[in-house]
């Protein structure tokens, strides 16, 4: 009875060892996007993001391109004052192996990159490509 129990338990516990190193790697690119906040942002514990897409083969782009990986995302922080400074639209090129994360300068127009960006996302909020780009181009950032 207990060689049964031990064995239920290790493959329980196999199981969700690699279920969290799946996760873990299917979710490198919001890790790298927090690392990459969290460098910049003022009181980088107040973020709160919004992960809207993320696509793996970003070639076709005519706004902007500088990797094959790239996320979008709704970033609300506290300004050095202590309030929200309000929702915010941001992109993200990262690197090739998503450990690193970049915020697209603002040399570009970032709903445009977005909306290429959800258009050819690997993972998206919502599956309805419609009512991403409806969230961009509506939503007051």
């Amino acid at each position: 009875m207990k060689s049964k129990i031990t064995v239920i338990l290790s493959i329980l516990a196999i199981s969700v060892i690699f279920l969290f190193l799946h996760w873990h790697k299917n979710h490198a690119w919001q890790q790298a996007i927090v690392k990459e906040l969290r460098t910049r942002l003022v009181d980088p514990e107040s973020a709160q993001i919004d992960f809207l897409c993320y696509a793996e083969n970003y070639t076709t782009s005519v706004h902007y391109h500088k990797s094959p990986h790239a996320a979008c995302a709704i970033v609300n922080a506290k300004n050095s004052v202590g309030g929200y400074t309000g929702q915010r639209l941001m992109a993200f090129h990262l690197s090739s192996d998503n450990k690193n994360a970049e915020i697209v300068g603002k040399e570009v127009y970032i709903p445009d990159i977005c909306k290429d960006i959800c258009a050819t996302r690997a993972w998206g909020k919502t599956d309805d490509e419609s009512e991403i780009t409806d969230y961009i181009f509506k939503s007051k950032f």
